[in-house]
């Protein structure tokens, strides 16, 4: 597998965020090649790579998914790296389904149709983020929030 350059420079912040971050005994979880998982016990460091207390060393802090049992990722935020769009924090032109649209203004809507219409309108031009922040959190997480 090739590593761009961007790749190694943003696994390189990783480790700068996880080296200040991770404290000697504490229990993190992180994402392995063909999709299983790990917990160890972290014990310090070899080079980049993180050692567990039972001498594992192939850990690398850019997979670390959580930390003490809570969600973790020391990589860029998504909306540095250029794919989500910072105001909806999703992927871009992600606004959702109809379906989703439909249910949100259907249990959080005021009863106005009105108001529904003109949340309907902006959510299909994709300005719903202007008016109704909330929709956003209602939806599902950006993908690497739902990895724990």
């Amino acid at each position: 597998m090739t590593v761009s350059l961007a790749q190694r420079a943003e696994s390189l912040r990783a480790y700068h965020r996880a080296r200040r971050a991770l404290k000697e005994g504490d229990k993190v979880c992180v994402a392995r090649c063909g999709g299983g998982r790990s917990t160890i016990r972290f014990a310090g460091w070899e080079g980049y790579w993180m050692v567990g207390k039972s001498g594992g060393r192939d850990y690398a802090p850019s997979a670390i998914v959580s930390v003490n049992g809570e969600r973790a990722s020391f990589m860029d935020p998504l909306w540095e790296r250029g794919d989500y769009d910072p105001a909806t924090g999703r992927e871009w032109c992600d606004h959702g389904t109809h379906e989703q649209a439909l249910n949100w203004i259907t249990d959080n809507g005021d009863g106005d149709p009105a108001n529904t219409e003109e949340f309907l309108r902006a959510w299909r031009e994709g300005r719903a983020w202007e008016e109704w922040p909330e929709f956003y959190r209602w939806l599902d997480p950006c993908p690497s929030l739902r990895n724990g």
